[in-house]
């Protein structure tokens, strides 16, 4: 079979970088000393996902665009199993980006959607400030989130954009934002399809990833994984402006979130903990597959600052581009036709 990019659609070169087996993933995400239960469902239906044992990180040699293979993206029971207990931040600086995106560019009347609102950090932000909160529509498939959206008088729906429920808007959305979202999702043909007869002529999609140089700097240094099947995409430039071109839209914007120096060495420091801990008799992992009270997590929080000075090597070496090593990466995409935000 031939293996062709999600994003430029090339076929036939690609490059694998990494291997993963269904019984590390689940590691990853739910440790079998802390959840055992838990952790051998995991590890069968990730195996469902994938067809098979293991799955692959491929990069295509075209646009730069990092995905697994198969490409197929975690479902519901997949995030039941593996996110119990869902938290969503309050700020994050893509959420900033776009606000100042519209205040730049107003918005025309009419609705906006937003994929995976969460309980509604962002839109709170955005509405009523930009948007009456009678126009603002939100996908969310978590039922105490929806139930807060509804408080704030926003439409939601429990439904993928691609389906059914959305053939009425047809031509009307004057925005979509996919803040962290795209990363999670397959069929980006279908995707961008329905993107494209939903949105007004001239309208964005405001779109935010993980940055793939902090990814990468991760991975090489020890930290977390970008495990899939949650994540199963990982975006550079040239891959938007190949998936952008596919679809007849333009990158207007691309801009890279600045890592603050104190804050990339405490979550470097949490992740390696939380990457050592996925070793089977490892101190991080005795520690971590106790039961989780407060004294576990002072251990924890020992053992984290214990590894600085074995840390230190990848700190020194993210320092000279730590600029570029923010979390996250903020893009704007416009359909063609009339001016939109």
């Amino acid at each position: 079979m031939t293996i062709r990019c999600p994003a430029c659609r090339a076929g036939g070169i690609t490059r694998a970088l990494r291997h993963f087996e269904a019984g590390d993933a689940a590691q990853h995400f739910v440790l079998r000393e802390e959840f055992p239960q838990v952790h051998a469902e995991l590890v069968q239906h990730i195996r469902s996902l994938w067809g098979g044992e293991g799955c692959d990180l491929h990069a295509c040699s075209a646009c730069g665009l990092q995905f697994a293979w198969p490409f197929v993206a975690g479902d519901g029971r997949f995030y039941n199993l593996a996110y119990p207990y869902s938290s969503y931040p309050s700020e994050r600086w893509e959420f900033e980006q776009s606000l100042q995106a519209l205040a730049r560019t107003p918005l025309p009347p009419g609705p906006v959607l937003e994929i995976g609102s969460g309980s509604g950090q962002f839109l709170r932000k955005l509405s009523p400030r930009f948007v009456a909160p009678h126009d603002v529509l939100s996908i969310e498939f978590n039922d105490t989130a929806r139930q807060q959206l509804q408080a704030m008088g926003f439409q939601t729906f429990a439904a993928d954009v691609r389906s059914d429920a959305f053939a009425n808007l047809r031509g009307s959305l004057q925005a979509v934002f996919m803040l962290q979202v795209l990363e999670h999702l397959d069929g980006l043909d279908a995707l961008t399809e329905r993107l494209d007869t939903l949105l007004a002529p001239g309208a964005s999609v405001h779109v935010a990833v993980p940055n793939i140089e902090r990814i990468d700097h991760a991975e090489a240094h020890g930290g977390l994984l970008d495990m899939p099947p949650n994540h199963i995409s990982r975006w550079t430039e040239g891959a938007f402006r190949a998936l952008a071109a596919r679809a007849g839209w333009t990158l207007c914007d691309w801009r890279v979130e600045p890592a603050g120096w104190r804050n990339f060495v405490k979550i470097d420091l949490i992740n390696s903990h939380m990457r050592r801990a996925q070793r089977s008799g490892s101190l991080a992992n005795l520690a971590r597959g106790r039961r989780r009270t407060p004294a576990r997590v002072a251990v924890e929080g020992v053992l984290a600052l214990a590894a600085a000075p074995a840390r230190l090597p990848g700190w020194i070496k993210a320092a000279p581009k730590r600029r570029s090593l923010g979390d996250s990466v903020w893009l704007r995409l416009r359909k063609p036709g009339a001016t939109g935000a």
